[in-house]
């Protein structure tokens, strides 16, 4: 019973991704980057989020046009904003149909006796 219930689900498909907006933080490489060209294949439109330059012209480079990629240091809340009203004119009215956040920091890294605060707000 229970493995006709996951061939069920996962013989699921969502409808109309073509109109789907799906914001993906961390695509440098990795989750992210495999991710957004996986969901590129698929139909979506995805906004790729990349910390270097390099990353943004790999993600131009490899994917098809329905892929944009775009600068954003998650620490930085000049980025956050620049990015934020950028995404905000690709979609439109449309909105965000999904938002991966696997953008992260894990610098600085250490028992948590030995972190100051500063490292806290810092991340």
């Amino acid at each position: 019973l229970l493995a006709s219930r996951w061939l069920i689900r996962d013989r699921q498909k969502i409808g109309n991704v073509k109109d789907k907006y799906v914001l993906i933080t961390g695509c440098d490489s990795g989750f992210g980057n495999l991710l957004a060209k996986r969901l590129d294949q698929q139909g979506f439109c995805v906004l790729a989020s990349c910390l270097t330059q390099k990353g943004v012209d790999s993600m131009h480079r490899s994917n098809s046009s329905r892929l944009k990629a775009v600068l954003l240091d998650v620490t930085d809340h000049v980025s956050i904003r620049k990015t934020a009203d950028w995404v905000q004119e690709q979609v439109g009215e449309k909105g965000l149909w999904g938002l991966v956040n696997n953008a992260g920091r894990a610098i600085p890294i250490g028992p948590t006796e030995w972190m100051k605060m500063e490292d806290y707000h810092a991340v």
